[in-house]
């Protein structure tokens, strides 16, 4: 699938999400692992910090204009949406990081870490 929209990254992720969903006739669900990345690698440096999170904010409102044709995001990464603020045009965020219902969606068991660690963690409480 070719995207005519290459020099601008907003609008290509907006185009990639329309032309999946015209091509597949499907509502398209979108990854993205550590949404967060570009920001804490330059946490350090404050001012790139900011410019970092802004390019976020604009790239991923494209979800918000998209919605219609989205049928899941699932977004990973180490800080909380509400302390980043690149999420506040988007509506319906669900934040699962700490609900037992997910809990062994995208990490270990309790079982797993006895048996599978059991020899890296036999010393921690």
């Amino acid at each position: 699938m070719d995207c005519t929209e290459t020099h601008n990254y907003k609008n290509f992720f907006y185009e990639l999400i329309l032309r999946a969903n015209e091509k597949y006739k499907e509502k398209v669900v979108v990854l993205i692992d550590e949404y967060d990345k570009p920001i804490l690698d330059r946490i350090e440096e404050p001012e790139i910090a900011r410019e970092n999170r802004e390019i976020l904010k604009d790239f991923y409102s494209v979800l918000k204009d998209t919605d219609p044709y989205l049928k899941l995001v699932f977004l990973t990464g180490v800080s909380r949406f509400s302390k980043v603020s690149i999420f506040s045009g988007l509506n319906q965020l669900l934040d699962i990081t700490l609900n037992p219902e997910y809990a062994t969606l995208c990490g270990y068991t309790q079982s797993e870490l006895e048996t599978v660690f059991e020899d890296r963690v036999k010393d921690f409480d």
